[in-house]
């Protein structure tokens, strides 16, 4: 055979792989898969170990079955005054009804039996309490003291703020009124927890400065204390003051620790070298566990457990009130991220029955409107499907505000 056959038999070989090369699609690495996608209710995920990665893998949206039904609020900002829409989401309707429309700009608190909805406007004489079943309102005095309605207790009480002090290095004193709705009465009580070297200060604008927070029953309290070159987090006995555990604690003290419904556990972040550590102790201080791990140097500013205790949800810092979430399975260590599609933020996650969860997320630019989603996920089939989508006003995070879950069918 010629050399000139040779050549050019070498040359037709190599214009051959180059036009294979050029019409084959080659497989990318994990983290770049994730793309823009026209379906609305697609939501990337993907199963981690330890360090959540940068990139997701999309899964297919569904219809996600919730015993009973949502609420949520919207508020309409754009003129004054503000307009609140109530709105309930189930199964059984195609879109969220309408259930409530009137003029406030208060938080919303749904009671523990989840009948029954309670708020107070910032300069009226009355707090308002509105049944979902019989759909008529009650009112009630407002005393010249109280601050805020905080929520309800598990046995139906309104709680209200009276008074908080958070004295540095002392501890904490804070009064609160809790409103029977049925007897219209209410009764006063005090908490004070002396704290040895406790770090916060309120006067401080810093919500990362330190926390004090107790169990359901108030008997515990896990909080932090600028004892040591660094600080430490001390769980403490309320009533005989024993300190049950204690652990070194580096700035920043952020977010607030979380119990669990019965007392038994509580959740909470630890900053070391750098890593980002999620823990759960035990009431005793006798059973420690490292769950999960977050992104390097990562600022958690949220993190709650699931209604049965099997998950913890943690949200980071990114800009305000925005920044990436995770879902730890407490069993395996499993953990997930919440990915939004391009262009939106993680906002705001709250629990629902039978490992439901649902979101909201935010999408705009400076000075233009934007937009809001809820969006409803099962956690066990990683599927999501998108309740609500409303349009922001300018510079608006949140229009749409998470109320709870009601056994309630048609409110």
């Amino acid at each position: 055979m010629s050399s000139k056959w040779m050549l050019f038999s070498t040359k037709v070989l190599l214009l051959i792989l180059i036009l294979i090369s050029c019409t084959t699609k080659a497989t990318p690495p994990i983290n770049t898969l994730f793309a823009p996608t026209p379906i609305a209710t697609l939501i990337p995920s993907i199963t981690l170990t330890q360090t959540p990665a940068l990139g997701c893998l999309p899964t297919e949206s569904s219809v996600i079955s919730v015993d009973g039904g949502i609420l949520f609020y919207e508020q309409d900002a754009s003129q004054l005054p503000i307009t609140t829409r109530v709105w309930y989401w189930s199964n059984t309707a195609p879109s969220p009804q309408l259930i409530l429309k009137h003029i406030s700009s208060a938080p919303i608190y749904l009671s523990p039996d989840g009948k029954k909805l309670a708020w107070h406007e910032y300069d009226a004489n009355h707090f308002t309490v509105y049944d979902l079943i019989s759909k008529t309102y009650e009112y009630f005095p407002w005393q010249t003291e109280w601050q805020t309605i905080t929520g309800w207790t598990k046995d139906g009480l309104i709680s209200i703020l009276v008074d908080y002090k958070a004295i540095y290095e002392k501890g904490v004193i804070s009064k609160y009124a809790y409103y029977d709705v049925q007897t219209q009465s209410f009764t006063n009580k005090t908490l004070s927890l002396d704290l040895t070297g406790f770090t916060q200060d309120k006067s401080s604008r810093d919500p990362q400065d330190g926390f004090a927070v107790t169990d359901p029953t108030n008997s515990l309290v896990l909080f932090t204390s600028n004892e040591g070159s660094l600080g430490k987090l001390i769980l403490l006995d309320t009533k005989s003051e024993q300190r049950l555990w204690e652990e070194t604690a580096q700035y920043p003290f952020y977010p607030y620790p979380n119990w669990t419904s019965d007392g038994n556990q509580v959740a909470f972040v630890l900053y070391k070298d750098g890593r980002t550590i999620i823990y759960t102790l035990t009431r005793d201080g006798k059973n420690i566990k490292d769950v999960g791990e977050g992104s390097p140097r990562a600022v958690v500013r949220e993190i709650n457990w699931s209604l049965d205790d099997s998950y913890v949800y943690y949200a980071n810092w990114k800009t305000i009130e925005t920044g990436p979430a995770f879902i730890i399975n407490i069993a395996t260590k499993e953990t997930k991220e919440i990915c939004t599609q391009v262009g939106y933020s993680f906002l705001n996650g709250y629990w629902l029955p039978n490992n439901r969860f649902a979101y909201i997320v935010y999408k705009g630019e400076q000075d233009q409107p934007g937009v809001n989603e809820l969006i409803l996920l099962d956690i066990k089939g990683w599927t999501t499907n998108i309740v609500y989508q409303t349009i922001t006003n300018k510079n608006q995070l949140h229009k749409l505000n998470f109320i709870g879950w009601t056994p309630i069918t048609n409110p």
